[in-house]
């Protein structure tokens, strides 16, 4: 699993999953691209993962705004 790939990394992917989150830890939108199956827990580390980025942009935002 690579969050965010660089381009080397995109050429050599078998798969792509989107997980969209809102900053109260919603999932708004799932997207499975490419053929590679994905299990179910898999599915769901991934949504973790997901949920600590969002917090931590969300920060970052914040701090931009206040600037």
């Amino acid at each position: 699993m690579v969050l965010d790939p660089n381009l080397r990394e995109e050429a050599v992917m078998e798969g792509r999953l989107t997980i969209t989150m809102n900053y109260h830890k919603e999932v708004c939108a799932v997207q499975k691209a490419g053929g590679t199956p994905l299990a179910i827990g898999t599915l769901v580390e991934c949504t973790k993962i997901a949920a600590g980025k969002v917090t931590e942009l969300h920060q970052v935002l914040q701090q931009a705004l206040k600037a």
